[in-house]
């Protein structure tokens, strides 16, 4: 049986490899984008991939839900050291971000999801790489996009009180096409309940 102490340790360094996994599902990096597409007259489309491939944003994602999802698994190692009963189950029976986040990982796993926990059979779709336009502090904020047409790139600039990022997303749906959530705001949702259930066990995070 694992020590208190180990299983402490792996839980938080699991927690951290989460956050981590968390952060990089976005970019502050803006590159310069090349050849705008028209869309219509005076208007330009940029695909913000970033030279990202499908299967790339798609990783970025699995891994993702699976550091959430496993969580589970490293709570209930450490419930064990204290001799209480692991409450992992129970979340991912009363709380749908948990549960999405749970089948989304079994059904990678497995390639089949015989008996989800969320009343869905969920998938990811729609995986993208879009330009994030933020305010800094208080509301506000803008952005640019300056093109060069020697060259055919084009700079997307921030302006004031603006932070721009490039975001990894894509959309969790059933079987049927009816949106359950986006993927980013499911894992943290499930992410902030997992850690308010580990901090009612006592768990020092």
């Amino acid at each position: 049986m694992h020590s208190s102490s180990a299983s402490l340790n792996q839980l938080q360094a699991r927690l951290r490899r989460l956050h981590a996994s968390l952060a990089s599902t976005s970019t502050l990096e803006i590159p310069v984008f090349q050849s705008p597409r028209l869309v219509e007259a005076g208007t330009f489309s940029v695909e913000f991939t970033d030279g990202r491939s499908a299967a790339e944003m798609e990783n970025v994602l699995a891994t993702l839900v699976a550091n959430v999802a496993s969580l589970k698994d490293h709570l209930k190692v450490w419930c064990a050291t204290q001799s209480i009963a692991s409450p992992g189950d129970g979340l991912i029976d009363s709380d749908i971000s948990v549960a999405l986040i749970h089948d989304l990982w079994n059904r990678d796993k497995h390639c089949a999801l015989s008996r989800p926990r969320s009343g869905h059979k969920p998938l990811i779709q729609d995986v993208h790489q879009s330009l994030s336009v933020e305010p800094i502090d208080g509301p506000g904020s803008s952005v640019e996009g300056r093109f060069d047409p020697e060259t055919g790139e084009t700079r997307v600039v921030a302006g004031p009180n603006t932070k721009l990022s490039l975001v990894i997303d894509g959309e969790i749906v059933d079987e049927s096409g009816m949106k359950l959530g986006g993927v980013l705001q499911t894992c943290t949702k499930a992410l902030d309940s997992w850690e308010a259930t580990m901090a009612a066990c006592g768990v020092p995070l």
